[in-house]
């Protein structure tokens, strides 16, 4: 694949010895963060301090971590980059932890006293909805013992999820797929999309069986992988006083629960129009079963192909009314800026992704197949 359609982490950290050294630093900074614990209240200048140098190693740590992750995204069966991605968790776990004093203490400082110190120090006016959110968070927060206790598991909270990508997206070996001549054609996590809207039945079919079967033949280990995340969410729930793992998921980024069952309730109420759908599609492609190999077929003879380059044209022109300075950043960002990893390639992921953080920009995982589907994903990403 071309370096031209891979993302440049160099933005990030110019070389894996500056990602080594930027951890080292975090490191250090993390004793200096304990030492505000239990003085947060002497002074406005010393809660400023501890909240912008907080700010700081939190943007360092991210910056470490998502190196890390997308260059293990990248490539699941690389050893190097999964063990840097290992390493970046740990790092944010104890970040997490060195920092879990301050909210039980600011909490226990009261918003009366955050007032007074926020008219003493211009620096502390930007927390306001950040102090606000606090008094919501009261009741689900804990001792700072116990926070720290919480803090720390998240490092070994990621098993589960790490698991799975390493037997779904570096372990797990696929039977080849078959078009109707009997060409072979190459399974993969990145390559699954292309050929199961390939206008080929019996090609689709074939990806499905393969892909599909290779998961059943580990069913077990998923069932174990998956039965952990939920205890481990159940776990986090009754830890912070919510009554539900919904309420645990949804009250911190003040999400009203209405909103989740609202989206169930309407999928169901228009059920009736995705079974028009289906017999629509069904009429149109002449089968006799709709298969779920069926569903992304495309519905016309000849597919219009859509090239990568083709998909970013197109996004970019209906982007035009956002403004000259958004299209010029998109068509950058995508074609010239490297914040794009393209195509698929053997051992990528193959969920599409958009990560960033701040003072940095934007990474795109993406799979492109050029066709409609292609250009879709890469729109919901880019937005």
């Amino acid at each position: 694949m071309s370096v031209e359609r891979q993302w440049d982490l160099s933005t990030i950290f110019p070389t894996d010895q500056d990602w080594l050294r930027a951890g080292e630093t975090v490191v250090d900074a993390l004793a200096r963060l304990a030492e505000f614990q239990g003085r947060l209240n002497d002074s406005a200048d010393v809660l400023a301090d501890f909240l912008a140098l907080r700010a700081e190693v939190a943007r360092q740590t991210k910056h470490i971590e998502l190196y890390a992750i997308l260059k293990a995204a990248a490539d699941a069966s690389d050893e190097t980059a999964n063990a840097q991605a290992a390493k970046a968790q740990t790092l944010l776990a104890q970040y997490n932890a060195s920092v879990a004093f301050a909210e039980p203490e600011l909490m226990a400082i009261g918003r009366v006293r955050l007032n007074e110190l926020q008219t003493e120090s211009a620096r502390l006016a930007i927390y306001t909805r950040y102090f606000d959110w606090l008094d919501e968070r009261r009741p689900h927060t804990r001792l700072a013992e116990v926070e720290a206790v919480l803090a720390q598991l998240g490092d070994s909270f990621n098993t589960p999820v790490n698991i799975y990508r390493q037997l779904a997206d570096a372990d797990l070996t696929f039977q080849p797929a078959f078009d109707s001549s009997g060409t072979p054609h190459a399974v993969a996590q990145s390559t699954y999309l292309p050929l199961i809207v390939h206008p080929d039945r019996e090609l689709r079919r074939t990806t499905y069986e393969s892909f599909h079967d290779a998961h059943l033949g580990v069913k077990n280990t998923l069932t174990q992988v998956l039965t952990g995340s939920v205890k481990q969410d159940l776990f986090k729930a009754k830890a912070r006083g919510y009554d539900s793992s919904l309420a645990a998921s949804l009250d911190p980024k003040r999400i009203p629960h209405g909103v989740f069952h609202n989206l169930i309730d309407v999928f169901k109420r228009k059920l009736p129009v995705w079974h028009r759908y289906w017999r629509l599609r069904k009429k149109i492609l002449e089968v006799e079963t709709l298969y779920e190999y069926d569903v992304k077929a495309p519905l016309t003879k000849q597919a219009l192909p859509i090239t990568y380059q083709q998909a970013v044209e197109w996004i970019a022109a209906s982007m035009q009314p956002l403004g000259k300075e958004y299209v010029e950043t998109l068509r950058h960002g995508a074609l010239g800026g490297r914040w794009v990893d393209v195509y698929p390639n053997q051992g990528k992921v193959s969920t599409a992704f958009s990560a960033g953080v701040q003072g940095v920009n934007p990474f795109i995982l993406h799979n492109h197949s050029d066709d409609v589907f292609g250009m879709s994903i890469l729109a919901h990403e880019l937005g």
